[in-house]
């Protein structure tokens, strides 16, 4: 009877804690879905002018964290995440930091089965062919002899150093040959970088400035009133996910990395500076609008991705038309976006970086966006096993999605079975 009492007394001090962070973050919302998504900025359009930049202060702003959901739900879902999201998250965090203490105090794991051999040049080509940087693509030029080049480039490149101040620069670009898949030449501003720097600075770019575009655009296309269970479900657990990623990542999360990740060296910011500036990166390419992914269909002939992506999305937007009145709630492109577009964003960041030990390897200017970027591919871009609802397209009970990866699979197989309903990672 004792211990029960006690059980009892400490869920209704959960349950208490859970209903601050609740009312905290969700009691002044009012919105479960927004009324229009923003433009898509043409390729030449420049950031600064488009029509959907915000203020990242500006009261009710529409980033990746702005829907409302109930308390019950905030709960349940909760519940059904948190344990898994929390297994792989410490399994990953241990893991990695056991092996960079191995490897910088006791023995180098460079040529041992614990350290894959890497060359940045392969990987930083990868990022750029299987990940969403393909989307920075500007053009491809063949020269004289044959040789066939992709060029990219960013525009207020933002990142922070390795004592964790926020920085800007105003131009990077790279270059890529895609006959061999090579990255071959990287800049930012005047400064020439090696292929470690690009691949740190670009695992940063993928994982904190581009990654949260898709989980952003998700938000419309989501229905949590839809009548149909499995649709709706799908829809709560994008507003629960993209809360933890927008909102308790910076808040928890990255103070803890912080201190027990050394990400950074000693200087004067201090924990919630560095929260902030984050809080910045975050938001910093959503804010610009929407960026064009013209440069998909560009790449076909030389990307696994884009191939998939291109071909898919036709499909895709034919089936969703078939379903136009079931969805008038849901926007098609933030669907496809948020489903498929994140899923695959996710695999292919962690398939391209298999290890994420490659980026603790070289003391660079840039080790602490490689180091973020490493955590981030480690512990917050795994699948979560056990979890207690399905989030496969090839699993989902909804015909739509059944129609999707019957068509998906036709296409490439593997992919296929790897793309999610919602957002789960």
């Amino acid at each position: 009877m004792y211990a029960l009492c006690i059980s009892i007394a400490v869920l209704i001090v959960i349950l208490c804690g859970v209903y601050h962070v609740w009312r905290t973050d969700f009691a002044n919302r009012r919105k479960t879905q927004y009324d229009a998504p923003p433009k898509r900025r043409n390729a030449t359009e420049s950031a600064d002018n488009t029509e959907d930049s915000q203020d990242i202060h500006k009261p009710g702003r529409k980033d990746m964290d702005s829907l409302y959901i109930g308390f019950f739900d905030f709960v349940f879902y909760l519940l059904l995440i948190i344990p898994s999201q929390q297994f792989v998250f410490w399994r990953e965090f241990v893991s990695l930091n056991l092996r960079r203490f191995i490897h910088s105090n006791v023995k180098s794991l460079r040529g041992t089965r614990f350290l894959k051999h890497w060359d940045p040049k392969v990987i930083g080509g990868r990022m750029l062919l299987e990940t969403s940087e393909m989307i920075y693509l500007v053009h491809i030029r063949t020269s004289e002899d044959g040789c066939i080049t992709g060029h990219y480039e960013w525009t207020d490149f933002m990142y922070v150093t390795n004592t964790g101040e926020l920085k800007k620069a105003d131009r990077v670009t790279m270059e890529i040959d895609l006959q061999t898949k090579l990255l071959v030449a990287a800049h930012l501003d005047d400064q020439e970088l090696s292929a470690c720097e690009a691949v740190q600075l670009l695992a940063m770019h993928v994982a904190t400035v581009m990654h949260p575009v898709l989980h952003t655009y998700s938000n419309w296309g989501i229905d949590v009133h839809h009548p149909d269970p499995f649709v709706r479900r799908m829809g709560k657990v994008t507003i629960i996910y993209n809360y933890l990623g927008s909102t308790w990542f910076p808040r928890s999360t990255l103070p803890f990395l912080t201190r027990w990740g050394y990400l950074f060296e000693p200087s004067h910011q201090s924990a919630g500076q560095v929260a902030d500036n984050m809080k910045q990166i975050l938001h910093s390419e959503w804010l610009k609008g929407l960026p064009s992914h013209h440069a998909c269909a560009q790449l076909v002939p030389y990307s696994t991705l884009a191939r998939f992506i291109t071909k898919l999305c036709k499909s895709f937007g034919e089936i969703f038309d078939k379903y136009g009145e079931e969805f008038e709630e849901i926007e098609r492109d933030a669907m496809f976006t948020g489903t498929v577009l994140h899923s695959l964003d996710h695999t292919m960041f962690t398939k391209v970086l298999e290890d994420p030990m490659w980026l603790f390897l070289d003391d660079t200017e840039f080790s602490a966006s490689g180091k973020i970027a490493a955590f981030a591919n480690a512990c917050l871009s795994r699948d979560l096993p056990g979890l207690l609802f399905d989030k496969r397209f090839k699993d989902a009970s909804h015909p739509f999605y059944k129609e999707v990866y019957e068509e998906a699979k036709l296409i490439n197989p593997e992919l296929a079975d790897l793309i999610d309903t919602c957002i789960i990672k």
